[in-house]
Protein backbone atom coordinates (compact mmCIF):
# COMPACT_ATOMS: atom_id res chain seq x y z
CA UNK A 1 0.00 0.00 0.00
CA UNK A 2 1.46 3.11 -0.92
CA UNK A 3 1.03 6.08 1.63
CA UNK A 4 -0.95 8.82 0.31
CA UNK A 5 -0.85 12.04 1.67
CA UNK A 6 -4.58 11.29 2.71
CA UNK A 7 -3.03 7.97 5.16
CA UNK A 8 -0.43 9.40 6.55
CA UNK A 9 -3.04 12.56 8.14
CA UNK A 10 -4.95 9.65 9.09
CA UNK A 11 -2.51 7.57 10.83
CA UNK A 12 -1.08 10.79 12.27
CA UNK A 13 -4.26 11.79 14.00
CA UNK A 14 -4.92 8.21 14.96
CA UNK A 15 -1.53 8.09 16.93
CA UNK A 16 -1.84 11.20 18.28
CA UNK A 17 -5.13 10.64 19.92
CA UNK A 18 -3.69 7.47 21.29
CA UNK A 19 -0.56 8.39 22.45
CA UNK A 20 -2.89 11.47 24.38
CA UNK A 21 -5.20 8.97 25.32
CA UNK A 22 -2.56 7.15 27.44
CA UNK A 23 -1.23 10.61 28.66
CA UNK A 24 2.16 9.85 27.09
CA UNK A 25 4.42 12.68 27.15
CA UNK A 26 5.96 13.99 24.44
CA UNK A 27 9.92 14.48 24.37
CA UNK A 28 10.29 18.54 25.02
CA UNK A 29 13.54 18.29 22.29
CA UNK A 30 11.07 16.82 19.55
CA UNK A 31 7.46 17.44 20.09
CA UNK A 32 7.30 13.43 19.84
CA UNK A 33 8.04 10.31 21.60
CA UNK A 34 8.91 6.90 21.13
CA UNK A 35 4.92 6.05 22.27
CA UNK A 36 3.78 8.39 19.59
CA UNK A 37 6.22 6.56 16.84
CA UNK A 38 4.45 3.47 17.97
CA UNK A 39 1.44 4.64 18.04
CA UNK A 40 1.40 6.30 14.49
CA UNK A 41 3.48 3.19 12.80
CA UNK A 42 0.59 0.91 14.22
CA UNK A 43 -1.84 2.82 12.91
CA UNK A 44 -0.41 2.62 9.43
CA UNK A 45 -0.17 -0.96 9.70
CA UNK A 46 -3.58 -1.28 10.76
CA UNK A 47 -4.59 1.02 7.42
CA UNK A 48 -2.73 -0.98 5.57
CA UNK A 49 -4.81 -4.28 6.79
CA UNK A 50 -8.02 -2.35 5.92
CA UNK A 51 -7.01 -1.24 2.22
CA UNK A 52 -6.18 -5.00 1.79
CA UNK A 53 -9.06 -6.89 3.34
CA UNK A 54 -11.85 -4.40 4.15
CA UNK A 55 -11.99 -4.52 7.48
CA UNK A 56 -12.63 -1.00 9.26
CA UNK A 57 -9.83 0.46 11.62
CA UNK A 58 -11.33 0.50 15.36
CA UNK A 59 -11.03 3.55 16.23
CA UNK A 60 -12.71 3.72 19.48
CA UNK A 61 -10.84 5.99 22.17
CA UNK A 62 -9.87 2.63 24.47
CA UNK A 63 -8.22 4.15 27.77
CA UNK A 64 -7.66 0.40 28.49
CA UNK A 65 -6.36 -0.46 25.32
CA UNK A 66 -7.48 -2.85 22.99
CA UNK A 67 -6.58 -6.14 24.78
CA UNK A 68 -4.64 -7.09 21.38
CA UNK A 69 -7.37 -6.83 18.95
CA UNK A 70 -7.07 -4.71 16.04
CA UNK A 71 -9.70 -6.56 13.94
CA UNK A 72 -11.94 -9.25 14.20
CA UNK A 73 -11.82 -11.17 10.77
CA UNK A 74 -14.11 -13.90 9.57
CA UNK A 75 -12.58 -17.00 8.19
CA UNK A 76 -14.23 -20.05 6.32
CA UNK A 77 -13.28 -23.77 6.45
CA UNK A 78 -15.33 -26.56 5.49
CA UNK A 79 -18.42 -24.37 5.01
CA UNK A 80 -18.26 -23.31 8.67
CA UNK A 81 -17.16 -19.56 9.44
CA UNK A 82 -15.58 -18.80 12.58
CA UNK A 83 -13.89 -15.26 13.42
CA UNK A 84 -10.35 -14.51 15.03
CA UNK A 85 -9.08 -11.75 16.58
CA UNK A 86 -6.01 -9.80 14.47
CA UNK A 87 -3.32 -7.60 15.87
CA UNK A 88 -0.94 -5.94 14.05
CA UNK A 89 2.45 -5.46 14.66
CA UNK A 90 4.19 -2.91 12.78
CA UNK A 91 8.01 -2.09 11.81
CA UNK A 92 9.73 0.37 10.05
CA UNK A 93 12.83 -0.44 7.78
CA UNK A 94 15.21 2.08 6.56
CA UNK A 95 16.81 -0.21 3.53
CA UNK A 96 15.72 -2.63 1.26
CA UNK A 97 15.99 -5.81 3.39
CA UNK A 98 13.81 -6.90 6.69
CA UNK A 99 15.60 -10.68 6.93
CA UNK A 100 17.05 -8.92 10.11
CA UNK A 101 13.77 -7.98 11.53
CA UNK A 102 11.86 -9.84 13.79
CA UNK A 103 8.01 -10.43 14.60
CA UNK A 104 7.59 -9.13 18.51
CA UNK A 105 5.51 -9.84 20.31
CA UNK A 106 5.25 -9.40 24.53
CA UNK A 107 5.51 -12.23 26.31
CA UNK A 108 2.71 -11.09 28.84
CA UNK A 109 0.79 -9.77 25.70
CA UNK A 110 -0.23 -13.18 23.59
CA UNK A 111 -4.05 -12.37 23.57
CA UNK A 112 -4.95 -12.66 19.55
CA UNK A 113 -5.73 -15.83 17.71
CA UNK A 114 -3.34 -14.13 14.66
CA UNK A 115 -0.34 -11.80 14.26
CA UNK A 116 0.13 -10.24 11.09
CA UNK A 117 3.39 -8.29 10.54
CA UNK A 118 3.05 -4.69 8.66
CA UNK A 119 6.98 -3.58 7.28
CA UNK A 120 6.28 0.44 6.78
CA UNK A 121 9.20 0.49 4.29
CA UNK A 122 10.20 4.60 4.74
CA UNK A 123 12.53 5.08 1.56
CA UNK A 124 9.42 3.62 -0.23
CA UNK A 125 6.93 5.51 1.40
CA UNK A 126 4.80 2.44 1.22
CA UNK A 127 3.88 -0.43 3.84
CA UNK A 128 3.48 -4.38 3.14
CA UNK A 129 2.32 -6.85 5.43
CA UNK A 130 5.21 -9.21 4.98
CA UNK A 131 3.56 -12.50 7.06
CA UNK A 132 1.82 -13.86 10.04
CA UNK A 133 1.70 -16.55 12.60
CA UNK A 134 -0.89 -17.91 15.07
CA UNK A 135 -0.81 -17.30 18.82
CA UNK A 136 0.06 -21.24 18.99
CA UNK A 137 3.03 -20.50 17.92
CA UNK A 138 4.10 -17.65 18.60
CA UNK A 139 4.06 -18.52 22.24
CA UNK A 140 6.68 -21.67 21.33
CA UNK A 141 8.43 -18.69 19.45
CA UNK A 142 12.32 -18.45 21.40
CA UNK A 143 11.97 -15.63 23.74
CA UNK A 144 14.38 -12.49 23.84
CA UNK A 145 14.75 -9.69 26.10
CA UNK A 146 15.13 -6.20 24.43
CA UNK A 147 13.65 -3.32 25.78
CA UNK A 148 10.95 -5.71 26.32
CA UNK A 149 10.65 -9.38 26.95
CA UNK A 150 9.48 -10.71 23.50
CA UNK A 151 8.79 -13.95 22.01
CA UNK A 152 10.15 -13.35 18.52
CA UNK A 153 10.07 -14.93 14.88
CA UNK A 154 11.74 -14.21 12.12
CA UNK A 155 9.86 -12.28 9.50
CA UNK A 156 11.47 -14.61 7.01
CA UNK A 157 10.20 -17.99 8.98
CA UNK A 158 6.82 -16.26 9.42
CA UNK A 159 3.83 -17.69 7.22
CA UNK A 160 3.01 -16.17 3.58
CA UNK A 161 -0.04 -13.80 3.88
CA UNK A 162 -1.60 -15.43 0.98
CA UNK A 163 -1.90 -18.86 3.18
CA UNK A 164 -4.05 -16.63 5.71
CA UNK A 165 -6.07 -14.76 2.41
CA UNK A 166 -7.19 -18.24 1.22
CA UNK A 167 -8.75 -18.86 4.64
CA UNK A 168 -10.30 -15.03 4.97
CA UNK A 169 -13.56 -13.21 4.12
CA UNK A 170 -13.56 -9.67 2.89
CA UNK A 171 -14.68 -7.20 5.53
Amino acid sequence: VIITQDIEDRARKIGMQRTSLHNKTPSAKTGMNDDYDDDYLGALGEICFEEMYGYPVDEVDRIQGDDGTDFIIKCLHDDVISYHSVDIKTSSQKGESYDHLNLLVPIDKVESKIYVQAMYREHKRCIQLVGWETAQSVKKAPIKKKKKTNHEIKIPNLRPMSELEKKMLRG
